[in-house]
């Protein structure tokens, strides 16, 4: 028996009869994987863990995955500027209807750099008079977005929290 790795007629013991001596050793390993796979396999293209994949797969996948992350941004883009768009919608009924001393916007709209299919609208109030006001502006909130709204109290965080939001957010109404 040759050591070269060449596949060899070995009669009854043959995985696959009828296979000949002519395959060259270096097409060897993808002849005898095709050889012990079906149509269905190679449509997963997977098997025994190991990828079977083409050049022109290959090609097609990379142009699925270009297409698939260019959606998938414009998507976000859609959906970040409709997050802004409530954002100020939400804004300008709180800060008419319940006259907080000041509205801040934190969070992944700040900039948008972080923003993904998860962000939501954060905003942070201060000067709110009690728990029902604060209650009834999320109510109002969540009625005017299909997003999800986070609207805290500066004045009920701890303070380091609501330090950051007052240094990394952006006063959008009050002093």
């Amino acid at each position: 028996m040759a050591n070269d790795g060449a596949l060899r007629r070995q009669g009854s013991h043959s995985h696959r009869r009828g296979v000949v001596d002519a395959v060259p050793p270096s097409d060897l390993p993808v002849f005898a994987l095709a050889s012990k796979i079906s149509a269905g396999d190679m449509d997963r293209g997977d098997i025994g863990g190991k990828a079977v994949t083409s050049q022109a797969e290959l090609r097609q996948m990379r142009a699925r995955f270009k297409r698939r992350a260019a959606e998938r941004d414009a998507l976000l883009a859609r959906r970040l500027g409709q997050a802004r768009a409530d954002f100020d919608r939400i804004v300008d009924h709180v800060w008419e209807t319940y006259r907080p001393t000041r509205i801040l916007q934190w969070g992944s709209l700040i900039d948008g750099a972080h923003f993904s299919e998860r962000s939501d609208i954060d905003i942070a109030l201060e000067g709110i008079s009690s728990p029902a006001e604060y209650f009834a502006i999320i109510a109002d909130a969540e009625a005017r977005t299909r997003l999800p709204v986070h609207v805290v109290e500066l004045e009920k965080l701890h303070p380091a929290f609501a330090d950051s939001i007052r240094v990394r957010g952006r006063v959008v109404r009050g002093d």
